[in-house]
């Protein structure tokens, strides 16, 4: 699940031009394998805490970033290609979303 996340989220914030500020997957992986010398698990939790950690204000970022492009840049294209999609982005508050985490 993390990687699925980690590589949605890098995608993402190349397309929409979001500041990465995540660790290499790659690297974080060799690290942990190095610091905790564990074959019964694929990562230790600490590891998956710190990069979940890395990826949330990145994840707030592309929600804005999105939120962006869907109800200012391309406004009339998404108003009536996917009208439920622009009114849940004009909806979306992410700075209270940012507050409570």
């Amino acid at each position: 699940m993390l990687i699925h996340i980690y590589r949605t989220c890098k995608f993402l914030s190349e397309f929409l031009g979001v500041e990465w500020k995540v660790v290499d997957l790659a690297e974080a992986y060799k690290k942990d394998r190095e610091t905790w010398k564990n074959d019964y698990c694929m990562m230790h939790e600490m590891t998956l805490d710190k990069i979940l950690a890395d990826l949330q204000p990145v994840y707030f970022d592309i929600l804005d970033a999105a939120k962006n492009l869907v109800i200012n840049r391309q406004k009339d294209f998404w108003f009536r290609k996917d009208y439920i999609l622009f009114t849940m982005c004009l909806n979306m508050r992410t700075e209270n979303l940012r507050m409570e985490s």
